[in-house]
């Protein structure tokens, strides 16, 4: 098989590289999370960790600078606020938060429906309190919640960017209809 003639779609996901503050521990939790997902360790040295899945791409880890070690990471700053990984099913969600809890791992949000109905979800963070979420939706739900406005919300109001981003929504359901 010539491996070079597979090229990935223009767009999708290469990598994605964290900076980390205690390096051998988030070898180890990064290493336990992602080859429950299905990802491979493609390398690991002293200084950079590599997790590879055929179908998604890369999630790579590195030391962050000593003057940076004692820092935590801020979600709600300017910058990363997480990463939404799929599951094929609700199942493999439930299945997924098991093992967070029986590694003891930060689970922010438990196994449930959240925004729309349809988008069922876990959340949990990593040691440096980087935040990734594992979700299935069922696009027949969620298209069909965008039709009848029926949104799982705590406030009920829409900046007009969610809006627009709403509609498009739509636009794709009905071609995928």
């Amino acid at each position: 098989m010539n491996l070079d003639a597979f090229q990935p779609p223009l767009g999708t996901l290469n990598h994605i590289s964290f900076c980390v503050n205690d390096y051998p521990k988030c070898v180890e939790f990064y290493d336990s999370v992602l080859t429950r997902l299905g990802y491979k360790i493609l390398i690991k040295t002293e200084f950079y960790a590599s997790w590879l899945h055929p179908r998604v791409g890369r999630i790579a880890i590195i030391p962050a600078q000593s003057q940076y070690k004692n820092e935590k990471h801020n979600r709600c700053s300017v910058g990363f606020h997480h990463l939404a990984l799929n599951a094929t099913s609700r199942k493999e969600i439930d299945d997924f938060h098991d093992f967070l809890v029986e590694k003891k791992y930060k689970v922010l949000d438990v196994p449930q429906e959240y925004y729309v109905p349809g988008y069922y979800a876990v959340f949990w963070e990593d040691p440096n309190g980087l935040k990734f979420e594992l979700s299935h939706v069922s696009l027949s739900k969620y298209c069909a919640s965008l039709d009848e406005k029926k949104h799982i919300e705590e406030e009920p109001t829409h900046k007009e960017s969610e809006l627009t981003e709403k509609n498009e929504n739509k636009n794709i359901c009905k071609k995928l209809g």
